[in-house]
């Protein structure tokens, strides 16, 4: 960003720039955010309410969300996580 400001550039001018910021807030930062909403949410709290099994109906959804946030997630990240690292050894400025 620094080199950007120093050039007077927008981030239009640099696309593959704009591709790796929209990645990362559309893709990478949800994914985070909802993992730690899950984590913090539902099973911290089923932890909490859990003893002994049976275990509460929170953990159980909270593992079942987890679960199927990760299930989301190993797809959508092997497929940018490659196009970041392309993006950023290509042009790292």
């Amino acid at each position: 960003m620094g080199l950007l400001v120093e050039r007077h550039w927008g981030l239009g001018h640099a696309r593959w720039l704009a591709v790796k910021i929209g990645l990362t807030l559309f893709l990478l930062v949800p994914l985070e955010a909802m993992h730690a909403w899950i984590a913090h949410g539902w099973i911290a709290r089923g932890l909490r309410q859990t003893e002994a099994p049976p275990f509460s109906k929170d953990l159980v959804r909270g593992i079942g969300m987890d679960d199927m946030l990760r299930a989301l997630a190993a797809p959508l990240l092997a497929a940018s996580l490659p196009l970041l690292t392309w993006l950023s050894l290509r042009k790292p400025w």
